[in-house]
């Protein structure tokens, strides 16, 4: 008995990200897909013409283009629970962050009834620092900061005084 950890189903074929075999379309897994194809392969074998024998080559390149698709399916395997893996910590992550202050990089900022935080980078002082802030109506306000240095400038938007 498996305990899985993750799974999902997408494209024809179901992965886990406890180690299942791959399970196909037809509910088939990778190593029931590989013994049919061996058995065939043996039934061809002990069933061809004994005067006109097959390529052994030919067998060969059956056998290595088997194993290249089962490699295969082992990557898309690995891959789709890789991206669960990585879709469940970004979901964590995100949650760690309510309640949180965070920063992000923007050139349009929605004004409700709370005051807004904002800082950019002046690389030389400024005498005359100011924030202008275009409505879609297409109205300009102006929050002047005065004079400021070089480096980062802080400010705060406050809807009710615009």
């Amino acid at each position: 008995m498996s305990n899985t950890v993750l799974s999902s189903v997408s494209g024809g074929t179901q992965s886990s990200a406890s180690g299942d075999a791959p399970v196909a379309a037809n509910g088939s897994s990778t190593s029931d897909t590989a013994n049919m194809f061996l058995t065939l392969l043996v039934a061809q074998i002990r069933n061809q013409d004994p005067l006109d024998p097959k390529d052994s080559s030919e067998y060969v390149n059956q056998l290595n283009q088997l194993s290249q698709t089962q490699m295969l399916e082992s990557l898309v395997s690995q891959n789709r629970s890789s991206a669960s893996m990585l879709e469940g910590l970004q979901v964590l992550a995100m949650g760690a962050q309510v309640g949180s202050t965070v920063t992000v990089s923007t050139n349009q900022v929605e004004l409700g009834s709370d005051a807004v935080q904002g800082s950019f980078t002046l690389s030389s002082a400024a005498n005359d620092a100011s924030v202008v802030l275009t409505g879609a109506d297409g109205v300009s306000h102006t929050v002047n900061l005065g004079s400021k240095a070089a480096g980062t400038v802080n400010f705060t938007i406050d809807p009710a005084a615009l």
